[in-house]
């Protein structure tokens, strides 16, 4: 896999900026000097370098409370990574006998591929493989392309900036992409909204279009609102799922339905409530990857909107791979317990640059 700043390489995306990061391993995209309203600025990849492979694996050790020999019941939520076994965020998982679900439909292993945002459940045992009984995916957007820009790395699909990079895994040919053009993305979301694609593939056209995201510009009156630039209309919709039967500001949603008004404007069928943090019980082992998105100090940041708490034995400034404090959009691994109040208590930070 090749070694990149992921952030800076993202700001150039967004602004249509020709990478040096060809086919054969090109200049590196950390010296994109160009910045993005609102982001903070690129920062140089760590020195050292994180080592090439996986930094670490997400498992209790044996002297922590809770582990026996037989493992103690986690959940890991990040980018599938398929070689002899799943991997996701640092773990290896055996999937085979697990209950697989893509986008609420029933699955097999094989379906399982690189690049799927993917949450597992099952039993992580000190050093050794994990056991899944659990395997979810969900695609992030689906739906016809609005524009492309004439890099190939960055797509607007039903108001969403999508940012291509070259570890996307693509069913189809990055120059192949087209205005009109239906397909699904699941990504990484970024502090400002914009997705990172980690896969790309076609998609029916007939088929009805996804958006997951976080509302905003409620209204009420008219029944619609924002994700991101996309405004939905769930007139007539009854919203499922939510805690006190109506939207709000700031939920995190999945809705379905179709293009109407243009393209920016979603006719929603179905509008699901979607809670941000991780399933599992408390004192569960986490092993979450993802980027930045809200940060107050090393103590205190979320990952995916999953809040993270790091004090206590677990000194805040040891983030391994770093030189210095964490920033938003950095993209990190995680490794802790669950809490009752749905935020993770670290024991390991990794900062890296790649997925």
């Amino acid at each position: 896999m090749r070694r990149m700043n992921v952030r800076a390489y993202l700001l150039a995306a967004i602004l249509g900026v020709q990478s040096a990061c060809g086919g054969g391993g090109g200049g590196d995209a950390g010296n994109v000097s160009s910045t993005v309203a609102g982001d903070p600025a690129p920062a140089a990849p760590p020195t050292p370098a994180p080592s090439v492979g996986v930094p670490f694996v997400c498992a209790p050790a044996a002297n922590q409370p809770g582990s026996n020999p037989g493992g103690i019941e986690g959940t890991g939520r990040g980018v599938a990574k398929k070689l002899t076994n799943l991997i996701v965020a640092g773990q290896a998982w055996d999937i085979g006998h697990a209950s697989i679900l893509i986008d609420g439909q029933p699955a097999t292993s094989p379906q399982i591929v690189d690049g799927l945002i993917t949450t597992v459940q099952g039993t992580i045992a000190p050093t050794a493989m994990g056991t899944a009984d659990s395997v979810v995916s969900e695609t992030r957007v689906a739906g016809p392309i609005a524009s492309v820009s004439s890099a190939a790395n960055q797509l607007i699909v039903l108001g969403q900036t999508v940012a291509l990079t070259p570890d996307t895994q693509m069913d189809v040919s990055p120059a192949a992409l087209a205005t009109g053009d239906t397909i699904a993305i699941n990504a990484l979301v970024t502090a400002n909204g914009t997705l990172v694609a980690t896969r790309l593939a076609p998609r029916a056209a007939d088929l009805e279009y996804v958006v997951t995201g976080t509302v905003s510009s409620l209204d009420d009156s008219s029944h619609r609102f924002q994700i991101n630039a996309l405004t939905v209309d769930y007139s007539g919709v009854v919203p499922q799922g939510f805690p006190t039967g109506i939207i709000h500001d700031g939920d995190l949603v999945r809705v379905f339905g179709l293009l109407g008004g243009g393209s920016t404007m979603l006719s929603a069928r179905d509008v699901e409530f979607r809670v941000a943090t991780l399933p599992g019980q408390v004192g569960e082992q986490i092993a979450l990857y993802g980027y930045i998105t809200r940060f107050v100090s090393n103590a205190d940041f979320d990952v995916d909107s999953v809040p993270i708490t790091w004090s206590g034995v677990n000194a805040p400034s040891a983030v391994i791979g770093a030189s210095g404090p964490l920033a938003l959009n950095d993209v990190v691994y995680v490794c802790g317990t669950l809490l009752s109040n749905g935020e993770v208590a670290a024991t390991q930070v990794f900062l890296t640059w790649d997925y």
